[in-house]
């Protein structure tokens, strides 16, 4: 009645006594508008007329009584007909009927008058309605039947013809006596993050009232809401669903259940006469097969009918990637409940505290560390205090002592088994089995009647319109993991005959679904899915293939398990040939194989896996959600296609998720180069171009291809959160700071303590940002996020810009402390040191991270930062060796070389590994230092022919380099003679490689500005090296004549004129001089 009638809503409520359905209290000051509804199955004016006189009845039977005596009846409901705070003056009376003009006013007349028979029985209050012209309106079925055309949730409402699968959102949630029903029933307050916020005085991300507000707007086209059982998914979904279909926001709310398919969206769509605001709503949104293709058929409404539709998502944290991809077309946007951002666990104790608090628990503390983390489980123990106190007794009253619901549930299923004679297995049987229609519940019934009727009573498990359903997942989850799990020895063999008792009942791809949901287990990890299936496939083939979108989509069997699966399987092959919903399944496991060989995971992957992407593709889908994971999978085969596609659609929003998948994937930006300025032209202020502007500057692409547009986009969405990526990758790519400061400065007022504020902040100051302008929203941010793994970034950052150490100092030593051995803290320690960060602060939890990645390449910086700060070198210097051991090869050595190489006691391998380097990067200007310095140790050790070998192969090749130049300086000089002064030490081997060295010898006499006076060198060191080389006669007298005379003017400085003169004399060096 919305439409015409101000005030009220577009939907039926619940009927009132007192003669009154609906009752608007939103329209004029200190008036009241009344409507009364009635349905008439047959019949015309005179069926009209006579259920008008039964209303008046009861009017004429009660309101001249309260007119009289105004204190009788206080509680009666028709005292709102005589409220003088809220006059009526307007009356609706509307009926299923069609009725002729004629016919209308004769019965608003008869209104009118019975209302002024009324007024002359003393009821004074209703004299407006009587005398008003227009106040009693009368409205028949030909109007209701033309406004219902415009509001097809009200038609939906009434007359059901919803399309299959979808069903109407329900503002006042279940009613009666069950858990779920108190769950979103309004038996229980919601506790928001915004209130959270407000009295903790914190910043939350994307509250209840930003996302009402970006779904309102069209900023958040789709949203998940994702977490762990029990954090208060649906819940949250179910109050901005309840929000959204206000009145004032004017959508209409549906959910779409597990058959729910495009089809069912778009016949939905079909209902509505015009551009329409439509929420569409999923809970347990990994169950859901059809996500994907939802998510096209919701993108075309969109886009080509002009529809308002919106979509909310629940699933647990470990599917949100998958439900992510199935949503990409809509660019969802991830409410992680558990996360940081959204006030982590401190928000949820908050919430588990608010709502034990609504009661007088006899030990609200230690029921408050049993629901810990879990508002569900603190909603259900308030609902049993209420509704149920011998089981609230039973079930909290005596387990109280437990830190955990883990503890508590086991304890609780403990005592079913062991008082109750209840079969853990048979607990387990029936959690898979959950929710069971009411069709099935005769065969449970008959082997597992006890236990149901246990289950309920319990109030585990509940009833609901026939059809029995768990109270809440997490109830069971923790009857199913508490068999599944309990030994770890027993989970294959255990999950095994729980699934082959559910392919019996031909529900394996339910059960499989509900497995699903113990991902996060600890004991998930134990599954060996591919030894499981190989029975059940065996055993019930059509089963399992019946299963194949639970089993490609699901986490029970790893990557490899999959492709196995399609491999062994021609039947299944062909099954994800001609099953559509199966093509996304087969997307998943081409993007698992693509991650996989990101994190250099070796797998076989088969060839029907390309060969099915092959022939799914080839059916022309305006989605590219399948081509861009194939292009993923295998560029060359794919490339022709993925660039068909986007001439195809060049501007189609959609578009943009293959651009973005082929620039992250190597292409070339040049090759994309039209196509991204295509896109950018019609799309480049859309939300999602943010994406095209990261992945095409990240891909390093031209800045000045985008600017323009990037700016724009900067200018239309730079506050928003997405926008911490788009400053992020044009300040990485070097982009003038100015052209977007005041934007993202405005961004950081705004976001600055979000955990996504980090990127901006490291990019700012990265980009050489001023300090001053992001100070106090960083440090803010440092001290709400400064434990948080991602905050090794921003310490970096700040003091690597010469921000100040005691700024914080305390909470960098605090990340010490809690992340100082993971791989991220290289980042810290190296900033903190250089810094000059006192290193008795992180010398422990720093040594601690060197013993368990001190061979990694970047723990070279570790060691540098250390060591030039001042650090002892012995205290790290095994794990050096280590460290050269591995990555001897690397330019990055330079440093670690430099060290070693003045140590006296490092290993043999160490000094070939030291050798090796210098020979490897011989255009190195230290490589000539490292081989002088190393050489001292050489002698000390046996050198093999291997080892010799490569002693000559690296001095060949420093000193090719020496003598491409003409003048060496003066420490280049005095490196060379230490050199060759050690090899020329008797105890280095004159084996098959020492030629080489004295041909290198003699070339740096020729070159005459290699060698120089060493004071200490043995005497007779040029003597040897020269006479060596004149026995072989690798100098020609005449020819090399300057070499000579240069090789005994440092023979006749290394002796005294005697020493000389007796080597002469005994002929050492005859007929040379």
């Amino acid at each position: 009645m919305a439409a015409e009638e101000a005030g009220f809503l577009s939907s039926l409520r619940c009927g009132r006594d007192g003669a009154i359905d609906l009752i608007d209290h939103y329209s004029d000051p200190g008036s009241t508008t009344i409507a009364e509804c009635k349905y008439i199955g047959a019949g015309g004016f005179s069926e009209a007329k006579e259920r008008w006189k039964e209303v008046y009845g009861h009017l004429k039977k009660h309101l001249p009584k309260l007119a009289a005596d105004p204190s009788a009846s206080p509680d009666s409901p028709y005292r709102t007909w005589l409220d003088p705070d809220r006059p009526i003056r307007r009356y609706r009376f509307c009926c299923t009927v069609s009725l002729t003009k004629k016919d209308v006013a004769k019965l608003e007349k008869l209104i009118a008058a019975d209302f002024s028979e009324l007024v002359g029985n003393g009821v004074e209050a209703v004299r407006h309605l009587a005398e008003t012209e227009g106040a009693v309106r009368v409205l028949p079925w030909d109007w209701f039947h033309s406004e219902l055309i415009l509001c097809p949730s009200l038609a939906f409402r009434w007359f059901q013809g919803l399309p299959v699968g979808v069903s109407l959102f329900d503002r006042s949630g279940r009613r009666g006596q069950s858990f779920r029903g108190f769950l979103d029933g309004g038996g229980l307050a919601y506790f928001s993050r915004d209130r959270f916020a407000a009295q903790h005085g914190v910043q939350v991300k994307r509250g209840e009232a930003d996302l009402l507000d970006g779904i309102t707007t069209g900023e958040l086209t789709a949203l998940v809401l994702s977490g762990p059982g029990g954090v208060g998914k649906t819940r949250l979904a179910h109050e901005l669903a309840g929000k959204l279909t206000e009145e004032i926001r004017g959508f209409d709310g549906y959910w779409l259940e597990r058959g729910a398919s495009a089809d069912s969206v778009i016949a939905l769509a079909k209902a509505y006469p015009a551009k329409a605001s439509i929420l569409l709503l999923v809970d347990y949104a990994e169950a859901a097969q059809r996500l994907a293709e939802i998510a096209d058929a919701v993108a075309n409404l969109i886009e080509q009918a002009g529809h308002n539709i919106r979509l909310i998502a629940t699933g647990r944290a470990s599917a949100t990637n998958r439900i992510r991809d199935d949503l990409e077309v809509l660019n969802p946007d991830i409410n992680s409940l558990t996360s940081q951002s959204a006030g982590g666990s401190a928000y949820l104790e908050w919430v588990v505290h608010s709502i034990i608090e609504l009661e007088e628990f006899p030990d609200a503390d230690a029921l408050s560390s049993v629901c810990r983390g879990i508002p569900a489980l603190a909603a259900f123990a308030v609902y049993l205090f209420r509704v149920d106190r011998p089981q609230f007794d039973a079930q909290f009253g005596a387990l109280l002592g437990n830190q955990d619901f883990h503890s508590w549930s086991n304890k609780r299923i403990s005592a079913l088994v062991s008082v109750k004679s209840a079969r853990e297995e048979d607990l387990a049987s029936l959690a898979l089995a959950l929710p069971i229609p009411i069709e099935q519940q005769a065969r449970f019934r008959k082997s597992h009647g006890a236990l149901i009727d246990l289950l309920v009573t319990d109030r585990w498990v509940e009833n609901i319109d026939g059809q029995l359903v768990a109270a809440h997942d997490i109830l069971a989850d923790a009857l199913l993991a508490r068999w599944v799990f309990e030994a770890e020895t027993a989970t294959n063999v255990r999950l095994q005959n729980l699934l082959m008792t559910a392919a019996d009942a031909q529900d394996l791809p339910h059960a499989l679904t509900v497995v699903a949901r113990l991902q996060s287990h600890p004991g998930f990890a134990a599954i060996d899915g591919g030894q499981v299936l190989k029975t059940l496939s065996a055993l019930h083939p059509e089963q399992t293939a019946a299963s194949a979108s639970q089993l490609l989509g699901g986490p029970i069997l790893k990557i490899q398990g999959k492709l196995s699966l399609v491999a062994n399987s021609p039947k299944l092959a062909e099954t994800i040939r001609l099953e559509p919903t199966l093509h996304i399944g087969l997307a998943h496991i081409a993007d698992e194989v693509v991650k996989a060989r990101g994190e250099g995971v070796e797998l076989i992957v088969p060839g029907a896996i390309g060969d099915l992407l092959d022939e799914v593709c080839t059916q022309q889908k305006s989605s590219n959600f399948i081509l861009s994971r194939a292009y993923s999978f295998d560029h060359a085969r794919f490339r022709d296609r993925a660039f068909e596609n986007i001439k195809l659609f060049p501007t189609k929003e959609q578009t943009h998720f293959l651009l973005v998948r082929m620039l992250n994937s190597g292409e070339t930006p040049e090759a994309l180069r039209e196509a991204v300025c295509n896109w950018l032209h019609l799309n480049g202020g859309q939300t999602c171009a943010s994406f095209v502007y990261k992945a095409w500057l990240d891909a390093g692409g031209d800045r000045d291809e985008v600017k323009d547009k990037l700016l724009e986009w900067v200018g239309e969405h730079g506050v928003t959160p997405k926008a911490s990526h788009v400053y992020k990758a044009w300040l990485d790519a070097e982009g003038d700071r100015d052209e977007v400061k005041d934007k993202l400065l405005e961004w950081v007022g705004e976001h600055g303590v979000t955990p996504e504020a980090q990127f901006v902040y490291k990019a700012w100051l990265d980009a050489e940002g001023d300090r001053d302008e992001v100070k106090d929203k960083l440090l803010e941010w440092v001290g709400e996020h400064g434990v948080t793994p991602k905050a090794s970034h921003v310490y970096k950052a700040w003091l690597d810009a010469g921000g100040d150490r005691d700024e914080v100092k305390d909470k960098l030593l605090e990340w010490v402390g809690e992340h100082g051995v993971t791989p991220e803290a290289q980042f810290v320690y190296n900033a903190w040191l250089d810094a000059g960060g006192d290193r008795d602060e992180v010398k422990d939890k720093l040594l601690e991270w060197v013993g368990e990645h001190g061979v990694t390449p970047e723990a070279s910086h570790v060691y540098r930062a250390w060591l030039e700060a001042g650090g002892s070198f012995p205290e790290i210097k095994g794990h050096c060796e280590d460290w050269l051991k591995k990555n001897w090869r690397r330019h990055d050595a330079v440093y670690l070389t430099k060290n070693l190489s003045m140590e006296r006691d490092v290993t043999f391998g160490t000094v070939m590994r030291i050798v090796a380097w210098a020979g490897r990067n011989s255009k190195d200007e230290d490589a000539i230092y490292r081989l002088s310095r190393v050489s001292r140790w050489i002698t000390r050790h046996h050198i093999t022919r291997r080892s010799s070998w490569i002693i000559s192969e690296a001095t060949m090749a420093v000193f090719i380099v020496l003598f491409a130049r003409i003048r060496l300086s003066h420490g280049e000089r005095f490196a060379c003679s230490i050199l060759f002064g050690n090899f020329a030490k008797r105890y280095y081997p004159r084996d098959e490689n020492w030629p080489a060295i004295i041909r290198t010898f003699c070339s740096c006499l020729r070159h005459g500005g290699v060698f120089c006076h060493v004071q200490g060198l043995p005497s007779r060191t040029w003597a040897i090296l020269l006479d060596d080389a004149l026995q072989r006669g690798l100098l020609d007298p005449e020819t090399d004549r300057d070499a000579i005379i240069h090789a005994h003017e440092l023979c006749r400085m290394a002796m005294d004129s005697d020493e000389y003169a007796n080597l002469l004399a005994m002929g050492y060096l005859a007929a040379h001089s």
